[in-house]
This record gives C-alpha cells, structure tokens and sequence, in this order.
C-alpha cells in the first residue's frame, strides 16, 4: 500500500509552529488530489493545507486545537482503494524523524493550569482564546466567574458576548509580588501599575525581533536625498492617476523600483548568512512593512518585483495593504522576502534605524518628506532654494555586508529617486 503523508508547510519565516484549526475530512474520507483537508493558523494568517494526491485518509496524527510543529506529519493518506493500517514500522519512522510527535488519544494531549489558580484549560480553549486575542489576565478573570471549573467554549462565548468585562482590567499586585522576565531578572512593578498582557501578535513580533537583534550585529547607515522631482511630478500626476487606475498614487512603488533597480547592481545586499554561509538570491521579493489597525505589524511580500513597472507595483501594493488590514492574507503572501522597506513618514518621522527582517540580511526605512531650504544651482551658480528632502536609513547585517557596500548600496537608492522622474519621462515617450 502506498501512503503519503501529509506535513505541515514552512508557514514563513520565524514561524516553528501552528496551530491546527479544524479538520475538513475524517478517517475513512476518499479525498481528490489538490481538495483542503485541515486549516491552520499562524499569529500572521490562517491557510489551508491540501491534499498531495487523491485517496483515502487513513490516519490523524494532531487535533483541533494541538500545536504541530513545521514538518510534522499531520496525517497519513493511502491511495489504494480500500485504506488499512499504516504499517507500524512507517509509523516508528515518522515518531523518529519528529520526536517531539505524540501519537492520538482520546481528548486532548495534554492540559495545563492557570499561574496560580487551579482551573484547567485545555489545549482547545487555549486556542480559541489566542485566535480572539484573549489574554492570560482575562482567562485568570474568567476562571474566577467560573469559580475554578474547567472554562468552556461557551464561556468564552458568552463572555465576548458580554463585551469581554475584563479586557482592559489591570493585575493588581500586592508588594513584593513580581515578574519574571528573561535570565533570571525579575520585574517588580508598582502597587498601582496595570500590566496588559501581549496579544499573539505582538508577542510574535517581539519575539522575531529580539531574535534578529541575537542574530544579526545591526550598523545603521544613512543619506539624505533631494526629491523636489518626485514631489512635484507626483502633485501634477496625482489626481489623473487615480481617476485612471482608482487608488492613490504614493511614493512606495517609486521607492520599491528604486531599491531594485540598486539590488540589481549591488547584489551583494539580497542576500541572507546562514551560519558561516551567504545564499545569494535569484528572486528579488521586497516585504512592505505595513501597519495595522489594532496597533500591530505585518509584511506583505511582493514577489519578483523586478519583473513590474512602478504602476504594476502600485496596484500589487493597494491590494496587499487593502487585504492586510482585513487579515485576508494568505501565508504565502508574508514568506520570501529577500529585502525590506519601512516607511516612518506617516508619523513625521525623520528618520531611525529599523532591526532586520530575518533571514533577510538589510532592511530600508524612508523617514517623511520635508521642506528645507537646500542649494541649487541657477545659470551654474549655487544659489538657496526650497528643497523637498527626505532621509533614507539602511540597517545591514555586518557580518556579510561592510560599511562600503551598504553605503555605496544606499547612496545608489538616493541616486535612482533622484534620477526617477527622468526615467519616467523618457520610458513614458
């Protein structure tokens, strides 16, 4: 009999785990090759995992609410037409490769308490709690409501029903009481402090990014660049750009094209290290550091963007924003990226130093565009004018990238803006 088995895909990067949502089949089920099986969630995005090839599903290996690893086995998938046990020295081999796998029983793995109190919660409602963002000092809350009982899915429900009462309810600690944090150091907050606790998010993202600090040794470059150009071509143009394409004409697909046309000449930069290692990358894929609504952040991926125009980019852009911020992502839409830009003009801010995006090896931040008396030259004479300028900062991980080529890299980017509403002319006739 010939069984294929199904894993769990590489869901992005940073991301070892997921958890299993609900499955779409059951055992026994005769399923076509390409059909969804099982949906899983990420602290990104949620995405279902098809079938490899058509047959019958003969045996489950993680449940509603468990937490499976990326590359474990989820299930098992036989493709006579009458599926039977898979056989045991198979099974051994799966358990083998994938220690950390546990085979099935009834119910769930394993439970575990509240800090301190004695409700259990299962696997399931710890689930349901991180994919409503419910917090630790909500559940602690509840579980007095529910006077030490195991909290149920109803309770959960019936308490979003009621407005979740204790979403924004402090942790009042007596004195003396504390907080362990990291390596042993131990935060004691004031009697009077309110301690929120992180949603998935953004314990996620705190998490990638004291990675990346551990990882990679940061050095921040920086050059200030004259846009007057690009300022004044995107006044004249705006207006007629939108009524032809219906989304606004911003500067991030100009500045995207930019960065790839410098990626291209200085190739050294999209790259990744990988220990002792530097993987030199085919594609140029740039992530779009973008803000969401609940204060968090997320990176759509445009993949080969060196293969579209900027007005191309523009519309890949307005889509991926649009469906960000509607967490209508797909998993494959936040992997990949080979480089990274942040905009940090929306907040008028000038410019900083952004962390990395691993496994990407440099990430750009674009400070806002600000009016400053500059030096032009009149009749071959400097003069001072009123400038558009703005500040580029590009963080570079050292171990690959020394200060020449990162600079030399950045200063390419100022020089592409600079030259692009020329370009623009000359490609448009």
């Amino acid at each position: 009999m010939a069984n294929f088995e199904l894993t769990v895909p590489a869901m992005g990067e940073g991301i070892i785990e997921v958890t299993l949502i609900r499955w779409f089949v059951k055992v026994g089920d005769k399923v076509e090759q390409d059909q969804p099986l099982v949906e899983i969630a990420t602290d990104k995005v949620d995405s279902e995992v098809s079938a490899p090839v058509s047959g019958t599903l003969s045996r489950i290996f993680y449940h509603e609410g468990e937490v499976p690893q990326i590359g474990q086995v989820l299930a098992i998938l036989s493709n006579e037409e009458e599926a039977g046990a898979v056989p045991t020295e198979h099974l051994d081999e799966i358990v083998h490769r994938t220690p950390e796998l546990k085979m099935p029983v009834p119910g769930y793995l394993k439970q575990t308490a509240l800090p301190d109190e004695e409700t259990i919660l299962t696997p399931y409602i710890r689930f349901l709690a991180r994919d409503r963002d419910i917090t630790l000092t909500e559940l602690k809350a509840l579980s007095r409501e529910v006077k030490g009982q195991k909290i149920t899915r109803d309770d959960l429900n019936q308490y979003i029903a009621n407005g979740r009462p204790f979403r924004n309810s402090s942790i009042t600690r007596s004195p003396g009481s504390e907080i362990s944090v990291a390596d042993g150091f131990v935060y004691q907050p004031g009697e009077q402090d309110r301690v929120v606790e992180m949603d998935r998010t953004r314990r996620y993202i705190a998490r990638h990014m004291v990675q990346s600090k551990r990882i990679s040794p940061h050095v921040t470059s920086a050059v200030e660049v004259d846009v007057t150009a690009l300022v004044n071509w995107r006044e004249l143009h705006k207006d007629s750009f939108y009524r032809k394409n219906g989304i606004k004409l911003t500067y991030t697909p100009l500045i995207v094209q930019a960065v790839v046309s410098a990626l291209k000449k200085f190739p050294g930069i999209n790259i990744s290290v990988v220990g002792e290692s530097v993987v030199h990358k085919k594609d140029i894929n740039i992530g779009i550091a973008t803000a969401l609504p609940d204060g968090n952040l997320i990176v759509p991926v445009i993949k080969n963007a060196d293969r579209y125009h900027w007005e191309s980019l523009a519309s890949q852009l307005a889509e991926l924003t649009h469906r960000a911020k509607n967490k209508e992502l797909r998993s494959d839409e936040v992997r990949g990226g080979t480089f990274s830009i942040t905009n940090m003009g929306p907040y008028n801010n000038v410019w900083g130093t952004p962390i990395i995006n691993q496994p990407e090896a440099a990430i750009l931040a674009v400070g806002a565009i600000q009016k400053k008396p500059g030096v032009v030259f009149m009749d071959g004479q400097p003069t001072i004018g009123v400038r558009d300028l703005v500040v580029l900062s590009l963080t570079y991980d050292h171990r690959a990238i020394d200060g020449a080529m990162g600079g030399a890299f950045l200063n390419q980017i100022g020089n592409n803006l600079e030259s692009m509403v020329a370009e623009i002319q000359s490609t448009s006739g």
